[in-house]
This record gives structure tokens, C-alpha cells and sequence, in this order.
């Protein structure tokens, strides 16, 4: 992970009657970014959700260099599966952008990982985990997602169903976000072993208001515990499902 590189939580809602079309109009997306993107090495990780229980409510986690993050969307393509993809949306979306400071899974196997031939399940859950700690009790926070990184690495890593961990900063002081992809197993097991139980009960001993964890189904994911590779346009949204 380099410094430099810019993590992003993109959001966005839809009339839940236009699920279908938003999903096809994410496929345009993923095919723009194969021919554009994909091939600059630029773009890590890509992928977009439906959030569970919020029909219509979709998030994209998208990891860039900071060459890829300030060309992104910049291609003739991008702009016109855009315009598609805005076109449905029923209110402005939201973009945050962060500071990535750990990561694993991101456009490369996490050690330990089962399968580097990785495509996307239907079983598959991913998370975006949100916390403020007191901005003063930042380096505490930072020393304790250490501990959570140390002890995923002990009782998670290995499992095989653990395929993205990422950890970041905003600019809020304080503010962080977490995205997770995991297995269906992987996401029951999640924390119940002793070192994660006791790091997390450390972090969250510094949380100054209630985290919120959003529950996702994946619709397409690229570099999500593998390099991403160009493919073929038949390939792509091989991780809808159906």
C-alpha cells in the first residue's frame, strides 16, 4: 500500500423499482472501465453493493493510485455510462474519499487465501464499518486497528474467507471507515476468536458516538483478493447475481 493511494466510498439511491436497470447500468460501468481503466494498473479494487435492507441503496468501493483517482471517470466511455448510471439515481450521491493506512486483499491475495482465482460468489458479504474515536485519542485508535490487523492476520487470514480488510482515514479527525469482504463463513465467524475479541473491545472503548456497520450483497467486484485482470466483455458481472 502506498501512501499516496485513495480509497472511496461512493453512494447512491435509485427508485427501487429501477434495481434491475441500475445493475445493468453498473455492467456499462465495470465494461468502461475494463477498456479505460483497468488496463493504466491505476485501479486496485472495484467493486459495487446493494445494502441490505435498504432497497435502492447502493455502494461502490473503489480503490485507485493516485494517478488512477485523479483520471478516473475522465474516458469518453466512463462519461457516457455515467450519465446512464446518474440518470436513474432519485438525489445527488455521495462520494467520500479517504486515506487509506491498512490494507489487505487489495488487488492481491490475502496470505492464506484458498483460491487467487478469485470470482465473485453469491454468498459473498461485504461491510462498511464506520467509527469516530475523540480526535485527540486518534493515534489510540490507530495503534488499536493495529492489534485488529495483527489479530485478523492470527485467526482470520489463514481461513481463506477473508478476501478484502481495509482500514481509513477522512478528514474528519478521528473519523474512520473500514470495507470488509468476506465469505459467508468468514463474514459468521468474523471476531469471535480471543485476539479479536479483546482488539476490538480496545478499539471501541475509544468510540465517542455509535459505529454503524452497513451489511452489503455484492453485484460486481473486481480486485477484490486478486490483481485485477483485463477481461473479456463476457466476462464481466460475472458476480450479479442473478
Amino acid at each position: 500500500m502506498m501512501s499516496t493511494d485513495v480509497g472511496c466510498v461512493f453512494t447512491f439511491w435509485v427508485d427501487e423499482k429501477n434495481m434491475d436497470a441500475t445493475d445493468s447500468a453498473m455492467t456499462g460501468i465495470f465494461n468502461a472501465m475494463e477498456q479505460e481503466e483497468f488496463p493504466t494498473g491505476n485501479v486496485k479494487t472495484y467493486t459495487v453493493h446493494r445494502v441490505v435492507d435498504e432497497p435502492g441503496t447502493y455502494i461502490m468501493y473503489e480503490y485507485f493510485t493516485a494517478a488512477g483517482s485523479e483520471r478516473h471517470s475522465a474516458g469518453p466511455l466512463m462519461m457516457k455510462a455515467g450519465a446512464q448510471l446518474t440518470s436513474l439515481m432519485v438525489k445527488p450521491y455521495d462520494r467520500v474519499v479517504m486515506e487509506p493506512f491498512h490494507a489487505a486483499g487489495i488487488g492481491e491475495p490475502i496470505a492464506g487465501y484458498r483460491d487467487p482465482n478469485f470470482k465473485p460468489s453469491a454468498n459473498d458479504v461485504a461491510v462498511v464499518f464506520t467509527f469516530q474515536a475523540h480526535p485527540l485519542e486518534a493515534e489510540k485508535a490507530e495503534l488499536a486497528m493495529a492489534d485488529i490487523f495483527a489479530a485478523m492476520e492470527q485467526e482470520e487470514f489463514p481461513t481463506g474467507d477473508v478476501k478484502t480488510y481495509t482500514a481509513h482515514r477522512l478528514d474528519t479527525p478521528g473519523r474512520y471507515v473500514m470495507y470488509e469482504y468476506f465469505t459467508a463463513a468468514g463474514s459468521e465467524r468474523h471476531a469471535s476468536g480471543p485476539l479479536m475479541r479483546e482488539a476490538g473491545h480496545k478499539l471501541s472503548a475509544l468510540f465517542m458516538t455509535p459505529y454503524v456497520r452497513l451489511m452489503m450483497e455484492p453485484v460486481l467486484a473486481v480486485g477484490v483478493g486478486e490483481p485485477i485482470q483485463v477481461e473479456k466483455e463476457a466476462d464481466i458481472g460475472k458476480g450479479r447475481r442473478e
